[in-house]
Parts: C-alpha cells; sequence; structure tokens
C-alpha cells in the first residue's frame, strides 16, 4: 500500500472510475482523502463495500496495515476508449508491457 497521497492518473478524454471492492478487511488499514473541503476523512472499509474515487479528482491514500489483511478487487470504469497521452506513457513504462527499469 502506498503511504503517499496521490490522484488517479487519468488514463482516457472522459475521466475514468476507480472502483475499489472489498472482498475480506480484519486489518487496521485505512483509506484516506481530502475532501472538496479540505478535511482528511478515513475509513476502513468492511467487507462488501465499495470506494469510488474519479481519476484526477481526490487526493486519496491507503495507510498500510499493521495488523491483519486486507483483500480488494480493483477496477476501472470508462465512458469511452480514447486514451490520453498518460496512457502511453505508462504502459511504455510498464513492466509487463516490455518498458520500465531492468
Amino acid at each position: 500500500a502506498c503511504e503517499c497521497m496521490r490522484q488517479t492518473l487519468d488514463l482516457d478524454e472522459t475521466p475514468q472510475h476507480e472502483l475499489i471492492y472489498t472482498v475480506a478487511n480484519d486489518s487496521d488499514a485505512r483509506t484516506q482523502w481530502r475532501g472538496s473541503d479540505g478535511v482528511l476523512r478515513s475509513v476502513s472499509p468492511p467487507p462488501n463495500s465499495l470506494l469510488l474515487f474519479r481519476a484526477d479528482a481526490a487526493w486519496h491514500r491507503v495507510v498500510a496495515a499493521q495488523t491483519g489483511e486486507r483483500v480488494i478487487v480493483k477496477a476501472l470504469y470508462a465512458a469511452d476508449f480514447t486514451k490520453t497521452d498518460a496512457f502511453a506513457e505508462t504502459m511504455a513504462a510498464a513492466p509487463w508491457w516490455g518498458g520500465g527499469e531492468d
């Protein structure tokens, strides 16, 4: 889990949505995000719950678990498939695509 606040990279011309489905969670891991009002909010998602972030919108992070285990399924929803330049850059750097560092 990343400790840094970040925005989901916008890979499509129409911003995609990142969905995080929590399958199981008996950990102390927390998802934090900064609201449009600047307030830092936090949740430990229970099993069978869904978080949804729009790409390039909410700054968020996962505070890593010190105890227990968190199992998630992550997916992206895109309304169309017109890709941004960031998509090509991401794919070029991806180790499974032949890019990235050795």
